[in-house]
């Protein structure tokens, strides 16, 4: 390439930077204003100083037991929902590897054979070997494929909060099959009692002592007990159709569980929560990496506004002779320098750039929106903890008061001061009072499954302090 030539070409290169550069620089310098370790997102300021907990991470881990690291591992390897975001975020990672790919260095080989035939027959053969070496120059490249990284830590925590939603659905539905079975056991006893109540009824009917109508009410409480009986084994029946189908089982299999009992996990924590423990929320860091994947675009839709320079290399050799075609002293090298820039393009460009402003709006409220339904989310998981503590120690103390009750009134019957129909109501009472505890028991377990998830907690974490 002659030196005027060379210098033709890289004043051509300035002229039009010179030019398009006017409006790219008039806004200033590239803002961005989240330099911070990416690993760790900075919270508003506003949310600082939310108070101090005695807390660390692994709530989750009081959850732990051998047959929840069984079916949480089964739900992993075959819950169909949790599949598919398993493959779309591996997905997001191929589209990383294809743009990286596309936009990197090429080389590439032809091989061509032309036969002429007519009155003068002729042959001509060629090879070429093509090379670009896919410059970079304003780094508007490097700009997309850092926004596509970002996109696809984004969905790999997408993915990961997925997981723990998974592992929560799957704690919660084991804990309402176990309550279910639990109630299953408590209703089969009240038919028990009441058939022994009929039983008895009917006998001093027979005897003489009782009128007809105490049979006929013993009778509506077993029919009324039995309804109950059947209800609770189409709850239990639809507890385990929901467990199997996160687990990925045939819907109307049964479920063998090894513990049958409702276990008694340590207190939540009884403090406020300092905000920066919701930093390592994944919905939090998802939002996070998509906001600095926003700032990406935006440098990129200002870059695509300078001119683009190309280069590319041939070695090429054309012959008659395919005896001469891998001849080396015959191949000719060729160096193509081109610089292509935009003059005119009605404000297309422009608008691209107001569109990736407006995209990263749009991330920052985004971002700042899951932040503080975090916060609200950990609140009142934790009022809710306190509220369902008080109302279970008032259940428990009514259900030892109605089982007292009970006992007198049968002592009562034994005595012959007390009739059939009060020891019903007693036993009606005390069952009653009997399943509420267990409800709220479960109920306490589902918050507190809320809780560890809510504070970003993993199953598979080490255990709270």
């Amino acid at each position: 390439m002659r030196p005027n030539r060379v210098i033709l070409l890289f004043g051509g290169v300035w002229l039009l930077a010179s030019c398009s550069v006017a409006t790219f620089v008039q806004d200033g310098p590239l803002e961005n204003p989240h330099q911070q370790d990416e690993t760790t997102p900075p919270l508003p300021a506003a949310f600082d100083g939310a108070g101090v907990a005695r807390y660390t991470t692994g709530y989750g881990g009081f959850f732990r037991s051998a047959q929840l690291d069984a079916l949480i591992h089964e739900a992993a390897q075959n819950n169909p929902d949790y599949l598919v975001l398993r493959l779309r975020a591996n997905r997001e990672l191929l589209n990383i590897a294809d743009t990286l790919a596309r936009n990197g260095a090429s080389l590439s080989a032809s091989l061509s054979d032309r036969e002429t035939r007519g009155p003068l027959d002729s042959s001509a053969y060629s090879l070429s070997i093509d090379l670009n070496p896919g410059l970079d120059v304003w780094g508007k490249t490097a700009a997309d494929i850092r926004a596509g990284e970002l996109g696809s830590r984004a969905s790999l925590f997408d993915l990961m909060a997925a997981e723990r939603a998974l592992q929560k659905a799957i704690v919660g539905s084991w804990a309402n099959l176990v309550a279910a079975r639990i109630t299953l056991s408590q209703r089969y006893a009240r038919l028990d009692a009441y058939d022994a109540i009929m039983e008895a009824t009917r006998g001093d009917v027979m005897a003489g002592t009782r009128e007809v109508i105490n049979l006929q009410l013993a009778e509506i409480d077993t029919l009324g007990a039995r309804d109950q009986l059947e209800q609770q084994v189409q709850t239990v029946e639809v507890a385990q159709s929901r467990l199997n189908r996160l687990l990925g089982r045939p819907v109307g299999g049964h479920v063998s569980l090894v513990n049958g009992a409702l276990p008694r996990f340590a207190d939540a924590p009884q403090a406020r929560l300092p905000a920066e423990l919701l930093a390592r929320r994944p919905d939090i860091q998802a939002a996070w990496a998509r906001l600095l994947a926003s700032d990406s675009r935006l440098r990129s839709a200002r870059l695509a506004m300078l001119p683009r320079l190309n280069l590319s290399g041939s070695f090429s050799n054309n012959t008659g002779d395919i005896g001469q075609l891998f001849d080396v002293d015959r191949f000719a090298l060729s160096l193509v320098a081109s610089l292509t820039g935009t003059l005119l393009d009605n404000g297309a460009s422009a608008r691209q750039v107001e569109l990736a402003r407006v995209d990263i709006e749009i991330a920052v409220q985004t971002y700042v929106s899951t932040v503080l339904d975090a916060l609200v989310e950990v609140d009142s998981v934790l009022s809710r903890e306190h509220s369902l503590k008080r109302q279970i120690a008032l259940q428990k103390r009514s259900a030892a008061l109605a089982e007292d009750a009970f006992n007198e009134e049968i002592a009562k019957l034994r005595s012959g001061s007390a009739g059939l129909a009060d020891v019903s109501k007693a036993a009606l009472r005390m069952f009653n009072a009997q399943d509420a505890v267990i409800a709220l028991r479960n109920r306490i377990l589902q918050n507190r499954l809320d809780l560890y998830v809510a504070l970003g907690d993993d199953y598979f974490d080490g255990v709270g302090q």
